[in-house]
């Protein structure tokens, strides 16, 4: 790699960033004003927490075939046709008064983050070597706790929701610009090895091997109810701290702990996880760590120790998502020749524990009662334990 090149995949990295953080700020500009949209929209709780939850929808249905366009089209072509999608939803936010057409808008941009979100290992691994791919597909999954972190702390400071929904709608279009000028796709060539000198097996194929694999599917359910309990936090916790006493603007300030919890636990989960040599016993111990913060969070009133009980919780279970994610590259029979469609399966699963699990399990389950609803999800995200109990040593390889 020349030192030009070098130099320039930090820029590929800076504009992978940016993107992760566009995929989730338009979303989590909602949750701190809540309230706002469910008065302006006439809303109910289901309704919301289904608004709350469209941009993952697609990723239920297309995380596979993502990868497949990808490949054939390059990502420039195919991720500039999702970001201009997407500003397209995120603009029509400002236009809607009605909850069909909210979710339409809220759903299209969806599409970007699937491709994003699909692909990114690819994108990095073209310019990064192994060692460093793995580093930045985990800042890249920080980016968004950024993202997360950013709106929920900042928009409670916003005058009313259409001045929210103008400010990322300018940023959408912006990355738009940002993808076009600065991404690369021409990324520097490297010497085959013989696992790509391999003659290619069948998308059908590969998929076959994938879903036969015991440790990718328990992967794929304890991905599935880690990141449901991570939504269900997420969506709900202004309005659960404003229901203990709290301002819209100091329950969002605090609802961005959980956010910061979870860039910190995506950061250092997986260096703990390498110097303990062992993925799954670090995998139980922030499942149960993250349900008991969660039993916490409904207890707590306020004060100091609920500060540090949402810090930890988002920390715990974010300290689980870059190990899931790549726990199938270690696998026999899977590795890196299929951990494209091995990553689009856990994504798929990711995302129906996000959008299933909040909206139609957990809330409806509540009664509509806020200490029912945590304590629902802290029963989820200890699923996750039951669940790792059934991973085999492969997994700690």
């Amino acid at each position: 790699m020349t030192e030009k090149k070098n130099n320039y995949r930090w820029i590929i990295l800076a504009v992978v960033v940016l993107c992760g953080i566009n995929n989730v700020y338009f979303q989590y500009q909602m949750s701190p004003i809540a309230d706002k949209i469910i008065a302006q929209y006439g809303l109910t709780r289901t309704q919301y927490s289904s608004l709350f939850t469209a941009p993952m929808a697609p990723a239920v249905f297309i995380s596979l075939i993502c990868g497949i366009v990808v490949d054939r089209f390059g990502a420039k072509r195919a991720i500039s046709i999702a970001l201009v999608v997407a500003a397209i939803g995120i603009w029509g936010r400002l236009f809607t008064t009605n909850y069909s057409l909210l979710y339409f808008f809220m759903f299209i941009p969806g599409f970007a983050c699937t491709f994003i979100n699909a692909n990114v290992a690819k994108i990095l691994g073209e310019w990064f070597d192994v060692k460093w791919t793995s580093i930045c597909v985990g800042i890249y999954l920080a980016s968004s706790a950024i993202g997360q972190a950013l709106a929920t702390s900042t928009t409670p400071m916003l005058p009313s929701v259409n001045t929210a929904y103008l400010i990322a709608a300018v940023y959408a279009t912006v990355m738009i610009v940002v993808w076009t000028v600065f991404y690369r796709s021409n990324a520097p060539k490297r010497e085959p090895d013989a696992q790509t000198e391999k003659p290619e097996a069948s998308v059908l194929s590969k998929l076959r091997d994938v879903l036969k694999n015991r440790n990718v599917m328990i992967t794929a359910l304890c991905i599935m109810c880690a990141f449901g309990a991570l939504m269900n936090l997420t969506t709900f916790m202004p309005m659960i701290l404003q229901s203990k006493g709290m301002s819209s603007v100091g329950a969002g300030t605090r609802a961005s702990l959980i956010s910061l919890g979870q860039l910190a636990g995506c950061l250092l989960g997986p260096s703990l996880a390498a110097k303990i040599g062992g993925t799954r016993k670090v995998i139980r111990g922030f499942s149960i760590a993250g349900a008991l913060m969660i039993v916490a969070i409904a207890l707590l009133k306020g004060g100091v120790l609920l500060s540090v009980a949402l810090f930890l919780a988002g920390a715990a279970i974010g300290s689980m998502m870059p190990m899931f994610m790549s726990l199938p590259i270690k696998l026999k029979g899977i590795g890196v020749e299929k951990a494209g469609t091995a990553g689009g399966t856990l994504s798929t699963f990711q995302l129906l524990g996000a959008v299933l699990l909040p909206s139609y399990v957990i809330s409806p389950l509540s009664g509509g009662s806020w200490t029912a609803l945590l304590l629902i999800g802290a029963v989820i995200c200890t699923l996750v334990f039951v669940l790792s109990l059934f991973l085999t040593a492969e997994a700690d390889a």
